[in-house]
């Protein structure tokens, strides 16, 4: 574990993303950006539940939309009122 954050620091990469850890993007209450293995979980205006990298993700607030889901990640945008870890 330690060599492999010895790693991401050498390489200048985001903690975690050597060991498959989830990796989000917040831009302000406007988007969300998740990267890592994503499943759809749960979908509406109001709630978007998605299963990560092992973890599943709760996004609440209004008006939400998924601009992007794919293997390797996911992108929700809307009004964001609140994130879980469930």
């Amino acid at each position: 574990m330690q060599v492999t954050k010895q790693a991401e620091a050498l390489l200048d990469l985001p903690q975690g993303v050597l060991t498959g850890e989830l990796l989000m993007e917040v831009r302000g209450r406007r988007q969300v950006i998740l990267e890592g293995a994503c499943d759809l979980i749960e979908y509406d205006e109001s709630c978007v539940r998605l299963r990560a990298e092992g973890r599943e993700v709760r996004l609440s607030g209004h008006r939400l939309a998924i601009e992007t889901l794919s293997v390797g990640g996911a992108s929700v945008s809307g009004q964001l009122l609140s994130i879980e870890f469930l």
